[in-house]
């Protein structure tokens, strides 16, 4: 079996058909699908069940609802393919020849990486944002570190595990899996797996769509724990790359990249309801501010000393008006 594609499954009985079709039209036949329904309350569970009955290389995992990690976690267990990679449910394949180009990559490669675009449920395709973080980087690396020394020069290079595909010897002999019960499980992971990986292969192909908010969700809210767990894997990863054997360089790219998505995180925070956790969550970012010292991006700078005149609550509400205007006029 050359590919393993792992799907978590929560509550997605309008979107799965469009992402398993994606995977199904794929012509290099070489596969199998593991639909991991993660307790759904939907009708989830029964349409992965009938996909698995009509095609005997989609095999579904049903467990008690244990969030994504968990479910992507279940699912890399299993997996028999050379390669494996993560698809969300509510997202899906633009092209049918994803599997075919990426087995073209595969050879003495640890990870295969790809491009990806944006996409809302009430626009085209063609309205797509198409990313552009790997238009210019080279096609090969020796190790992870060399690819990361390149990609981290962008400022939030996204950690997103879904545009690689993964070597699963390797996975699985480095000890990799994602940490059960917090939010931004990507962040926390992504990184150490490049670091660890061999050699990397690198393709600006477009192949995956993601299913960003839905058109009209500019208001919708966030939760406490969540941006909390954001939080304390930035402080984590800043302190676990300080204590490693790395080009300096490469460190102080890391950091700015983590200290980014405190910028993000002060930002979102307008947006946490209740109001009672919403002033909790500043009373964390005021203790993390720290994390500030790590910026080299000029924006950042700048935000910083916003900070620092109007304090974390006017610059929140300040940042979030601005992001609002900016959604609504790409509307």
């Amino acid at each position: 079996m050359k590919f393993t594609i792992v799907v978590p499954v929560y509550n997605v009985e309008k979107y799965l058909p469009e992402c398993v079709s994606s995977v199904l039209c794929q012509s290099f036949e070489d596969y199998e699908i593991i639909l991991v329904d993660d307790g759904s309350t939907d009708g989830s569970g029964k349409l992965c069940d009938r996909y698995a009955a009509k095609d005997p290389r989609i095999k579904v995992i049903h467990q008690s609802n244990q969030g994504l990690s968990a479910a992507r976690n279940a699912g890399i267990q299993i997996a028999t393919g050379e390669f494996f990679l993560l698809l969300d449910s509510d997202d899906c394949y633009e092209q049918n020849n994803l599997l075919e180009r990426i087995a073209q990559k595969t050879s003495g490669a640890d990870i295969v990486v790809f491009n990806w675009k944006e996409f809302q449920d009430e626009k085209k395709y063609e309205e797509c944002k198409v990313k552009e973080y790997l238009s210019r980087i080279q096609k090969e690396y020796a190790d992870g570190v060399s690819f990361l020394q390149d990609v981290t020069t962008i400022p939030l290079y996204p950690w997103y595990s879904w545009i690689y595909a993964y070597r699963r010897e390797f996975w699985v002999e480095q000890g990799f899996s994602f940490s059960v019960g917090i939010k931004y499980e990507d962040v926390a992971l992504t990184y150490k797996v490049l670091l660890a990986a061999g050699k990397i292969l690198t393709t600006p192909d477009v192949w995956y769509c993601y299913r960003t908010a839905r058109v009209g969700a500019i208001t919708h809210t966030l939760k406490y724990q969540t941006e909390v767990d954001k939080l304390r894997s930035i402080e984590e990863n800043i302190y676990d790359v300080q204590n490693r054997n790395l080009p300096e360089i490469l460190k102080e790219n890391l950091c700015n990249n983590f200290s980014c998505l405190y910028y993000s995180a002060v930002i979102q925070s307008f947006r946490i309801e209740p109001k009672e956790d919403r002033k909790k969550f500043w009373d964390a970012l005021q203790e993390k501010k720290w994390i500030c010292q790590y910026t080299t991006e000029k924006k950042q700078k700048f935000v910083r000393s916003i900070i620092n005149i109007l304090g974390i609550p006017n610059t929140s509400a300040l940042l979030n008006l601005r992001r609002i205007i900016k959604e609504r006029q790409s509307l």
